[in-house]
């Protein structure tokens, strides 16, 4: 083994060969003159240092590893990209500082989270595909718009002139403050609202309406009087009349009927003030009991009747001539009271029977109970005779139930003597008397 020593500078030609073993003998060591170690190169080829420069064409085969790399060349904020053959370099076009990336262009990409564009402005934007949700669109600066199906779920508001070239629907409802105008069929589902239309000029008959044709579904007009008359139909039949586009009855012009049972007539509640109709049916059943209570004359009064011949008509005739007509023989008609010309006939009773005016008597071999007649009159008379009952038998003389009279104060009075009898006259309200 040869060593060769120099000192001072050297010049080597050719290759330079230094196998490295292990321990202190497995590294290349650089040092200045002053025995600063300034770099290593170990056996694995690493090159170590604090500061490693590499100058012009200088190049690394495999890979470098560093813990700082400085390029002096590269401009400071700009991002570095690698160029032809690798090369690094930057570009004004592109720029990072602090937390905000700037680009000049920016190329087809596919973002894989959400993008939060601050409130910037985006110019010249062309999008093609996906949805726009949550926001507004135009709500400083508007420009114009163009699309298949404009659709919402709120009130479109238009600020200007609206012009429509083809089919516009809504659903809900349209806001226009500025013209209107289309120039093909205007479709509306809903409720129109015109709270610009001018209220300040008062409506005449002359005047015209808007209605939509049953026929074609389109928009008409016509004057208010041929509405009118359209409203008032037959007058013969309706009973409107229609001048100038005034409505008014016209019960007149009406087709003569026999009113009949089943028909029925208008009138006015005086509790609702409301028109209602009524049945001739109940106008004759219950109107009658419509009428004021007063004092009947039998001698001056009259009663409505059915005439039973070949009108057919309610009349009228007085009480007192109906009285006579019906006063046969052994009654008397005077001013419309009849009167019996002989007494009338004995009542004869059994047990529970109701006594009669005039004569009543009661036979039999058992007690007997008999009542007092309901609805009587003042100055009614009632005779009962008890007429061979059996001995020690009773007759009773009560109300029926519930019809609340007494006789001289008493709810019942007993008859117990053998041909006794006794005389009642209705004098008193809810009292017969004995005497």
């Amino acid at each position: 083994m040869s060593y060769k020593f120099q000192i001072g500078s050297a010049a080597l030609s050719g290759a330079v060969i230094q196998r490295l073993g292990t321990a202190l003998n497995n590294q290349y060591v650089f040092q200045n003159d002053g025995g600063t170690t300034k770099a290593l190169i170990n056996a694995h080829g690493v090159v170590s240092g604090s500061v490693l420069h590499l100058q012009a064409s200088a190049s690394v085969q495999d890979r470098l590893t560093a813990g700082g790399l400085t390029d002096s060349s590269l401009t400071a904020t700009r991002v570095v990209f690698a160029g032809a053959n690798g090369a690094l370099s930057d570009d004004s076009d592109m720029t990072f500082a602090t937390d905000t990336l700037t680009v000049t262009k920016l190329g087809a990409f596919e973002a894989a989270g959400a993008i939060n564009f601050a409130s910037q402005a985006m110019t010249s934007v062309d999008i093609n595909s996906g949805a726009i949700d949550g926001t507004t669109v135009g709500s400083t600066t508007q420009a114009a718009g163009a699309f298949t199906t404009l659709s919402g779920s709120g009130a479109l508001t238009v600020a200007s002139t609206s012009a429509l070239e083809g089919l516009i629907t809504t659903n809900g409802g349209l806001t226009s403050k500025g013209a209107l105008s289309g120039s093909s069929t205007l479709s509306i589902a809903g409720a129109v609202q015109l709270d610009g239309a001018d209220d300040g000029v008062a409506f005449v008959a002359a005047d015209n309406m808007y209605f939509r044709d049953a026929g074609t579904g389109q928009m008409r007009r016509d004057s208010w009087s041929d509405v009118m008359e359209v409203a008032a139909g037959t007058v013969t039949a309706t009973g409107l009349e229609n001048t100038t586009g005034v409505l008014s009855l016209a019960i007149h012009s009406l087709g003569a009927e026999v009113i009949a049972t089943g028909d029925f007539l208008a009138f006015s509640d005086v509790g609702d003030n409301g028109l209602h109709k009524e049945s001739v049916d109940d106008l004759f059943t219950k109107g009658p009991a419509l009428a004021t209570e007063a004092t009947f004359s039998v001698a001056d009064d009259y009663v409505n009747f059915l005439d039973g011949g070949a009108t057919g008509d309610a009349k009228k005739d007085k009480w007192s001539d109906i009285v006579t007509l019906i006063a046969g023989a052994g009654l008397t008609a005077t001013n419309g009271v009849l009167s019996s010309d002989a007494s009338p006939s004995p009542n004869a009773l059994v047990h529970k029977e109701t006594l009669a005016e005039g004569l009543n008597y009661v036979t039999g071999t058992k007690d007997a109970t008999v009542y007092l007649p309901q609805g009587a009159d003042f100055g009614d008379t009632i005779r009962l005779k008890s007429q061979a009952l059996g001995n020690g038998k009773i007759i009773t003389v009560s109300p029926k139930a519930g019809g609340g009279t007494t006789i001289d104060g008493e709810s019942s009075i007993a008859l117990r003597s053998q041909y006794g009898a006794i005389t009642m006259i209705y004098a008193v309200t809810g009292s017969w008397l004995i005497v």
